[in-house]
């Protein structure tokens, strides 16, 4: 993952309580950022990924953004 993102890491396990917030700008099967996008399939594999890994006991996702309800159309 050397030069993608910010470095940041979110460090939880399978006793965290993950609570994810976004409000700003969307698409369908994407969400803006001031100078990149998120796209639906990228989030869902790491939300998969978390799952899979143990990396929260309980996860809130809270999309405010135009079409944001494509980020999760499958769940």
């Amino acid at each position: 993952m050397k030069d993608i993102g910010s470095g940041k890491v979110l460090k939880s396990n399978s006793q965290s309580k993950v609570f994810i917030n976004f409000a700003d700008h969307g698409a369908t099967g994407l969400i803006a950022f001031p100078s990149d996008m998120l796209y639906a399939d990228d989030f869902n594999n790491a939300i998969n990924y978390m799952y899979a890994n143990a990396m929260y006991e309980q996860m809130v996702i809270y999309i405010e953004a135009c079409e944001s309800g494509s980020m999760l159309k499958d769940y």
